[in-house]
């Protein structure tokens, strides 16, 4: 509590341990305070005894035996001690659940946090300091029971204040300091506090976590010898509350990691034949267009028949973190009079390389990696997907074409596709078949697809008269067959060691589900997200006011602020975010209404500091030479969106810059 004649100087008044307490004063009163009668001059008092603080934890004994549970730090050697007494705490300590008072030669501060709990069988032999702490605590439980039910009584000041003088003015404010830590275990009073208020409800959906628990007087509840700020986990989701992005959403399991700032690279010398812009951009920042490739300001054209040009789902059509990139052409057969040429997949084992089909065997055993039974338009029209998902270890779906039992080329007529495997220039590529209809493998154990029947099982034929007629089937391995989601996925996230994320299609309303607990539910740190980068960093939809965000650390931020120094154009709403990779590189677009719609690549700067590894995550440490209020809170607070680092003069400090780089590209600061 502070106060101010003038509302510019501030004077410490009081310091309240403000958890459920009331604290009063007078705003203004308009009677002069009564002049206090003389009394008997007071006589000099010894000095007292100094008192020992006690600081326990009270609770009721869940056993059929009755009393109170006590636990403390010992007074005679400082571990946790637990110890059952008779008495019965009054049903008035539930409204007060701090209680401060001297008995003895002791100052007691009483936690009761409403619940109740285990003790002992026997209690333990005391030393001299707890067992005299422990004797005076039974005598004045009756005295403490007759305060708590006064207290609750009164619930204000008492007496009431006295009046100040009525010509002057007096302002007061609240300081409230969030960082006490009185048993000094890594966690704020506040956060045990509420961690304690909600251990009565039903678990997380998590169920993992540790043994901890929220104690704001006790640094090792579980006894383990680590302190439970370094394990306190309220989502119960793996990861301590004090490095989780979202503390209390078990959908999100991310630590936290330095912030990045980012760099936009617009694309001014793309060359696509037709109006479009691209889809996809890889770990290297390379960008992928349907007949070619940008990477850091170089165009590359790819090896494409140019009569395919102009056909929509031809040319490239996915690029994984290596820059190998799958496309689709068409496949000319010698002898394949009478029938249509397949649409087949290729390769380009870089953007510069010679185009290879897809195929694997030899002579009449050979086969190719085609779409949907070689029937080229119809795999688009029944399956809305954007194109195959290359993963970075050359995995992808894709239906057969060869050569039948009348040694005719024709498709295999297999009923699924089959999981192809590229291996490199000039080495024929790898299948098994599947037993589903997926077309997506992004990694060993997580592959997903659907769609509508496309082959009669009973073996009478196509049924491309009835498709749009069947359910419309959306299925997930990761690595067992996963309930259907509520909507039909664009992407497939895995979160190391936790729930499974669906993202939504671009410009629906659907919202990100996490599959947990065998259900799937909504992500409310990822609802808004498009995609997302190894670090939990993700991209997203605009949405309450924010343009183009990235969510950070478990919080959407705004280009304007992510994104310093961006032209005013880029900084609009006609921005929208398209892409990301795992190393965090992000593909932009703006929507021009006069001209072609901009592309740029934004490239991610993160500091980690001076090599602090007693630094969670290597975040910002003022010590390591990286000023953390310039990448923190938002603006208007004094603090700025740029990265500042304050060198010592005369010394030295090495600040990490950490950056997903490609080969051809330099870094440099200004």
């Amino acid at each position: 509590m502070q106060f101010s004649n003038d509302l510019t100087t501030w004077t410490d008044q009081d310091e309240i341990y403000g958890f459920g307490n009331e604290f009063v004063v007078p705003m203004r009163q308009f009677t002069a305070p009564p002049v206090p009668e003389p009394g008997a001059p007071s006589l000099p008092q010894p000095n007292p005894t100094p008192r020992m603080n006690a600081s326990i934890r009270m609770e009721g004994y869940s056993g059929a035996l009755g009393g109170t549970v006590v636990s403390w730090a010992s007074l005679d050697h400082g571990g946790a001690v637990v110890v059952r007494i008779a008495g019965e705490m009054a049903p008035e300590w539930l409204q007060v659940p701090l209680y401060s008072e001297s008995f003895g030669a002791f100052s007691f501060f009483v936690w009761h946090p409403g619940s109740v709990d285990a003790a002992p069988e026997d209690n333990p032999v005391l030393g001299t300091n707890d067992s005299a702490m422990l004797a005076v605590l039974e005598a004045s439980l009756p005295t403490m029971n007759e305060q708590m039910v006064n207290s609750v009584a009164r619930a204000r000041n008492v007496p009431a204040p006295a009046a100040p003088d009525p010509d002057s003015k007096r302002f007061w404010r609240v300081f409230v300091n969030p960082d006490i830590d009185t048993d000094s275990d890594g966690t704020p009073d506040w956060s045990e506090f509420e961690i304690a208020a909600a251990a009565q409800a039903s678990p997380p959906d998590g169920g993992g976590g540790s043994s901890a628990s929220g104690n704001a007087f006790n640094a090792d509840t579980n006894r383990d010898g680590i302190p439970d700020g370094q394990q306190l986990d309220t989502d119960r989701d793996g990861i301590c509350d004090v490095f989780d992005i979202a503390a209390e959403d078990d959908t999100a399991v991310f630590p936290f990691g330095p912030l990045p700032r980012y760099a936009l690279f617009p694309i001014t010398n793309a060359q696509p034949q037709v109006q479009m812009v691209p889809f996809q951009i890889s770990d290297k920042g390379t960008v992928l267009y349907k007949n070619g490739t940008w990477t850091g300001g170089v165009w590359t054209n790819l090896d494409l028949p140019a009569d395919e040009l102009t056909i929509p789902h031809y040319g490239a059509r996915a690029i994984n973190d290596h820059n190998v990139i799958l496309g689709i052409s068409t496949l000319y057969l010698s002898d394949a009079s009478g029938i249509d040429e397949p649409s087949a997949y290729c390769s380009w084992a870089s953007p510069s390389a010679t185009r290879s089909f897809v195929t694997t065997g030899t002579g009449d055993h050979q086969v190719y990696a085609t779409i949907e039974h070689g029937l080229s338009g119809n795999f688009f029209r029944f399956h809305p997907y954007p194109g195959p998902i290359l993963s970075n270890d050359g995995r992808f779906s894709a239906f057969t074409w060869g050569k039948n039992l009348e040694n005719s080329w024709h498709n295999r007529r297999t009923l699924y596709p089959a999981y192809w495997k590229l291996a490199g220039p000039g080495v024929a590529a790898t299948q098994e078949q599947s037993d589903h209809l997926l077309y997506h493998n992004q990694e060993p154990g997580l592959r997903w697809g659907g769609g509508y029947p496309m082959y009669d099982p009973e073996g009478r034929g196509y049924n491309t008269d009835e498709d749009l007629t069947q359910p419309y089937t959306s299925l997930i391995y990761a690595p067992n067959l996963l309930p259907e989601p509520p909507f039909t996925p664009t992407n497939v996230i895995p979160q190391s060691g936790g729930p499974i994320l669906a993202l939504p299609w671009v410009g629906t309303n659907a919202q990100t589900q996490a599959f947990i607990q065998g259900s799937w539910k909504t992500s409310p740190t990822f609802a808004k997200a498009l995609d997302i980068a190894a670090s939990g960093t993700a991209i997203g939809r605009n949405h309450d006011g924010l343009k183009a965000p990235v969510l950070l650390n478990g919080k959407w931020t705004d280009i304007g602020r992510y994104a310093p120094g961006l032209p005013a154009e880029w900084a609009s709403i006609n921005t929208t975010l398209l892409d990301t990779t795992p190393g965090g590189w992000i593909l932009a677009e703006r929507r021009n209404p006069t001209t072609f719609d901009d592309v740029g690549v934004m490239l991610p700067l993160r500091v980690d500091g001076v090599d602090n590894s007693a630094s969670p995550a290597n975040l910002e440490d003022p010590a390591a030479g990286v000023d953390p209020t310039s990448m923190a809170a938002l603006g208007g607070t004094g603090r700025v969106p740029e990265i500042w680092i304050m060198a010592p003069v005369g010394g030295s400090n090495t600040v990490r810059f950490r950056t997903p780089l490609n080969p051809v590209s330099t870094l440099k600061l200004q």
